[in-house]
């Protein structure tokens, strides 16, 4: 079951780090592992949004956050645009929806270089969170799942 919401822009997350030392995710205080790290957005005829997911601290210190794209054969692209203390995802719209877009977030120390994982699995072997968003019109059936 995802976290649902409708015309929510930007769709601003915050990432913490769990007792495993795994990024975990959340929306407005909402921890998002009761909602399998998912969250839907629909949106209505000429709105949009973007993904932004704020740098935190951990331990007292500082923490940058970078996101990459998940692709469909688990490799990664990215990272996300940085702007301040932000990664920031491209504009997404009503008319370029439907879209699915799975997010491996990761942190490294405050001024550290960026990571370069190459697939999801090394990303969550270095400690990335996995989340999906998911963009939908507002009343449209959902993305049907392939089967092969």
């Amino acid at each position: 079951m995802s976290y649902n919401l409708l015309n929510t822009n930007p769709l601003q997350l915050s990432a913490s780090i769990d007792s495993s030392g795994t990024i975990d995710m959340a929306y407005s205080g909402i921890d998002l592992t009761s909602y399998n790290e998912e969250v839907l957005i629909e949106l209505d005829v000429n709105q949009q949004t973007q993904i932004c997911v704020s740098d935190f601290t951990h331990g007292g210190q500082d923490r940058d956050v970078y996101v990459f794209e998940v692709d469909s054969s688990g490799g990664l692209t990215g990272p996300w645009t940085r702007s301040g203390a932000v990664a920031v995802s491209g504009v997404m719209t009503y008319a370029s929806a439907p879209k699915d877009v799975e997010m491996a977030v990761m942190s490294v120390l405050a001024e550290s270089s960026a990571p370069s994982p190459e697939t999801k699995s090394e990303a969550q072997q270095s400690g990335a969170g996995i989340i999906k968003v998911k963009i939908r019109r507002r009343g449209e059936l959902p993305i049907p799942s392939r089967r092969g």
